[in-house]
């Protein structure tokens, strides 16, 4: 019997020191806020995301070629 009120005890204690995610999330607003860049989708549409991966790749990608481009240049320009 002991036992059973020691563990009652501690499940009361563990979930009385619990918080919702609700408001969790409502005092990190208030502490914090929010600040979304324009380069990312503010909606929770999986396609606005996607689209947004796929030219912020397209981006990198456009980077490293020029980056290649002048390597070869600069190989080229040695030889």
């Amino acid at each position: 019997m002991n036992k059973f009120i020691k563990l009652s005890a501690l499940v009361i204690l563990l979930s009385s020191c619990g918080d919702s995610e609700e408001s969790a999330t409502q005092t990190q607003e208030s502490v914090t806020p929010k600040q979304e860049s324009a380069a990312k989708p503010t909606t929770n549409n999986m396609f606005a995301k996607e689209q947004q991966l796929i030219e912020d790749a397209k981006g990198i990608q456009g980077l490293l070629d020029q980056n290649a481009d002048e390597k070869k240049q600069a190989v080229n320009s040695a030889n």
